[in-house]
């Protein structure tokens, strides 16, 4: 691309003149100052990042309320036989649906015999 070759003299420019002064203290003295320095710089990345992860999954949680609260009835709860308006069914339609095909699977079956 064509803006990449129009910065390429201005990076090289910067790197010499920021670099090279730095070469005169010696790869030790480079070497002793700046690790510590990358090395926090690395942790703070690595807890920002775990952070960030947090706040992600915590803020779905409140979002979407659980599964588990959705499908937990009390024990002595009738499940409903009627269709419900929205498109969604609970757990209770469901089962209650499959028993009433598995009775009339029964009967039908009880029938031909």
């Amino acid at each position: 691309p064509r803006a990449l070759d129009d910065n390429k003299s201005v990076v090289v420019m910067f790197a010499l003149v920021v670099f090279y002064p730095l070469s005169f203290f010696g790869f030790g003295k480079i070497v002793d100052t700046l690790y510590p320095v990358n090395s926090a710089l690395g942790v703070l990345l690595a807890l920002v990042v775990l952070v960030k992860i947090l706040l992600h999954f915590v803020s779905h949680i409140v979002q979407k309320p659980s599964r588990n609260a959705k499908v937990a009835q009390p024990q002595n709860a009738t499940p409903k036989c009627k269709r419900q308006s929205s498109k969604h069914f609970s757990t209770s339609d469901i089962m209650h649906k499959k028993a009433k095909i598995k009775s009339s699977a029964k009967m039908r079956s009880a029938k031909t015999f």
